[in-house]
């Protein structure tokens, strides 16, 4: 069954809170009503929905229902689709052509209508109540045959007092593999492709949780296990068969076991891999055991004993083993993959881990002191094995983490970082970590979103469960405009890695809606995100960023007082405090902030992506100080135009300058100047819900009822409409 709420687009363009106020009503009216007739609800999409049930009586006795419902004021004009055929899950997704074919009928469906095919009609024949009036055979968009469509009569009498079943398709009848089941759909329009997590769990899912430590000198011995359990869930991951969760998702369970059964339903697993780790001067026992999360009882277990310089073979031997029992027969690339190993010196691989542990606890800690000691073992690790591929990639990450914490300090070091991930991939074209490291140089640091794009696509060929490239990958997709690519990919992110970055997710899922203009998904994403992690400071300028396109300077200024409350005197906090009074017309208390923002160290001023001296000049404006607005305003002018002749150059952010470039141009009163810059920003693409919120930038007065300053904007609107129509459309395909 799909429905969705007809000329919904428009509703938001004419009241945004109306329209808000109905996509509520459809959810609480569907969410009631589905459950009452047996089906379930599997998906919203922005104003639509995805149902299945057991029976297609059922099916249109929950349709009509629905219809009488939202027939009641306040009207909702609705349209719903019914079609039985077949419906496939693998995974986390749904296909089939049955899911096609109903989609195409809802389309044709008319307000307040329920329309179903000639195969669903057929099912329900011998249920005299159920009237249908025959509407004409259609041919819908990519269905092969002509569908003969019936209009449901919904007249509310034949709708039983009772539903016939409150319960619903128990999952495990519907999802074996990739079988199909002939499912009935009631699929709401798919406006948007991202599916909110409620994921499916493949039988294939794996979490491998830390392996507990057993040595005799524990402490001492701990980079040894947590090797050894990054290794096996690393040799899994690049098995293509297997959704591996990642190893941040897992860290939550390092000292708090809970029982196999919840940790499932956590992570969203099927199954679950535990180990033992137990080291006694040189012999290494390792004991693994594979846990049915549906069951809580393990279903295979094995004990290795080895020399501890066996250690490489081993652990290839676990991954492989673990991974044909979950999978059956491996392929004989990733046989191959399984059974190499990195180096073939121990003692090279005991410094590469030893630098390993040190730098993963780096960023808890932030004691330069470990990454130092790191970087002296990655060239150790080096020096006894030249052709060590993975050291060199962790030898650069070091020297990035240097660099971006203490630059004073490393900042020749940066120059070295390309240098030793192109080492990296000489002596080793397949190794998945040294393509993400490229990708993200390049994109980070480079700008370069072709040859990053390369990389991180040869990433996910060799390893297609490793986050990083997933989300570097959804930020290049949206920075050129393609947020249903970016989506998917953030979809993957969550699906893998649901632990503490999961509110990072959503924040990223959330902006991708903000860059539609759909600042209803955008909220209902970062509140998740804050849901997760409250007070999360991403989340929350976000959330100001949303407050602003919509003119919300009330709500602007709450959610800035959380964040003072929160990291008292940070520079986020006074940023945001500033602009929030500054908004509202309050000067002095802006310029407090400003003043307090600008009289921290320089360091500590680079807080964002853009500054704020311009706006403060406009502050000072108001307040009568024209000359030191000027001076501030000036300032700020030669700063962006700096960057922006840089803008090919590394580490120069984007050209967002465009936008504050036109915005001091036009407070100058500088027409053309303004203009010019704004149809800069139009080739950027109008990011972060901007053609909303220069309709009210106190900066863009002079240029108000301009007609080609109004033709620009207008057509930055239209854009973003059309935008999320083609998100719409291609979900629905």
């Amino acid at each position: 069954m799909f429905t969705d709420i007809m000329g919904y687009t428009a509703m938001m363009q004419r009241d945004e809170r109306d329209a808000v106020a109905a996509i509520r009503r459809h959810q609480q009216v569907l969410e009631a009503t589905v459950v009452r007739f047996g089906g379930e609800l599997l998906q919203y999409y922005g104003d639509g929905s995805l149902s299945i049930f057991k029976s297609a009586t059922e099916a249109v006795y929950c349709a009509a229902e629905l219809q009488r419902q939202f027939h009641e004021p306040p009207y909702l004009p609705v349209r719903i689709g019914l079609h039985l055929g077949e419906i496939y899950f693998e995974g986390d997704q749904f296909m089939g052509d049955g899911v096609n074919v109903a989609a195409r009928i809802q389309s044709e469906a008319e307000e307040g209508s329920v329309f179903a095919s000639r195969a669903l009609c057929d099912m329900v024949r011998n249920q005299p109540a159920i009237r249908t009036e025959y509407r004409g055979e259609k041919s819908l968009k990519n269905v092969k045959e002509p569908v003969k469509l019936y209009r449901i009569d919904t007249d509310q009498e034949f709708i039983p007092a009772i539903a016939p079943s409150a319960s619903t398709i128990p999952r495990h009848i519907w999802r074996w593999g990739g079988m199909g089941l002939a499912g009935l759909l009631v699929l709401t329009a798919m406006i948007w492709l991202f599916l909110r997590p409620g994921y499916r769990v493949t039988d294939e899912s794996i979490a491998v949780l830390p392996f507990d430590n057993f040595s005799e000198q524990r402490e001492a011995n701990q980079y040894l296990c947590d090797g050894i359990h990054e290794a096996v869930l690393n040799h899994l991951a690049q098995t293509g068969a297997l959704q591996v969760k990642s190893r941040s998702s897992v860290e939550q369970f390092r000292d708090n076991r809970p029982a196999v059964e919840e940790i499932g339903r956590g992570l969203k697993t099927a199954n679950i891999l535990e180990g033992s780790v137990q080291r006694a001067g040189d012999r290494l026992r390792v004991t693994v055991q594979l846990f049915d999360v549906r069951s809580g009882n393990h279903f295979w277990s094995k004990t290795y004993d080895r020399q501890v310089t066996d250690i490489l073979s081993l652990q290839n031997n676990i991954a492989a083993e673990v991974a044909r029992e979950l999978s059956g027969q491996l392929s004989p690339k990733e046989q191959f993959r399984l059974n190499r190993s990195p180096t073939r010196s121990f003692a090279a691989y005991d410094a590469y881990l030893r630098a390993w542990e040190l730098q993963r606890n780096y960023l808890e800690s932030m004691d330069p002191a470990k990454i130092e000691k790191a970087v002296r073992l990655y060239h150790k690790a080096l020096e006894l094995d030249s052709d060590f591929a993975r050291a060199y990639v962790g030898l650069a990450h070091a020297y990035y983490q240097q660099f971006h914490w203490r630059p004073e300090e490393a900042g020749q070091k940066l120059d070295s970082v390309p240098l030793l991930i192109q080492e990296a991939l000489d002596k080793d074209p397949n190794i998945p970590e040294g393509h993400l490291a490229a990708g993200i140089y390049a994109l980070m640091e480079r700008r370069d979103e072709n040859v990053a794009m390369q990389h991180l696509q040869r990433t996910l060929a060799l390893n297609p469960n490793l986050v990083g490239a997933h989300t570097t990958l959804a930020t290049i997709y949206r920075l050129r405009g393609e947020p249903a690519k970016a989506l998917h990919h953030l979809q993957r992110a969550v699906l893998l890695d649901p632990g503490d970055r999961l509110a990072l997710y959503y924040c990223q899922i959330g902006f991708v809606y903000h860059g539609l203009c759909d600042f209803q998904e955008a909220c209902i994403n970062y509140e998740k995100a804050l849901e997760l992690k409250p007070g999360f400071p991403t989340a929350l300028e976000n959330l100001n960023l949303v407050w602003a396109a919509k003119g919300a300077f009330d709500s602007m200024l709450l959610v800035s007082k959380r964040m003072m409350e929160d990291r008292p005197g940070h520079s986020i906090s006074l940023f945001w405090m500033a602009n929030s009074y500054m908004e509202l017309g309050q000067y002095r208390l802006a310029r407090q902030y400003y003043e307090k923002l600008y009289a921290l160290p320089a360091d500590y001023q680079r807080f964002h992506y853009f500054d704020s001296r311009h706006r403060y000049g406009y502050v000072l404006w108001q307040l009568g100080e024209k000359e030191l607005a000027k001076k501030q305003i000036s300032q700020q002018h030669g700063w962006y135009l700096e960057r922006w002749k840089d803008s090919d150059s590394p580490r120069v952010p984007d050209k967002i300058f465009a936008y504050d470039l036109a915005a001091i141009h036009a407070f100058l009163g500088e027409r053309d100047e303004a203009l010019k810059w704004l149809r800069e920003f139009e080739a950027f693409g109008w990011h972060w819900g901007s053609p909303f919120y220069i309709r009210i930038d106190k900066m863009f007065e002079s240029l108000r009822g301009d007609p080609e300053f109004e033709a620009l904007v207008q057509k930055a609107l239209e854009d973003k409409a059309r935008q999320r129509a083609a998100l719409a459309v291609e979900a629905v395909n």
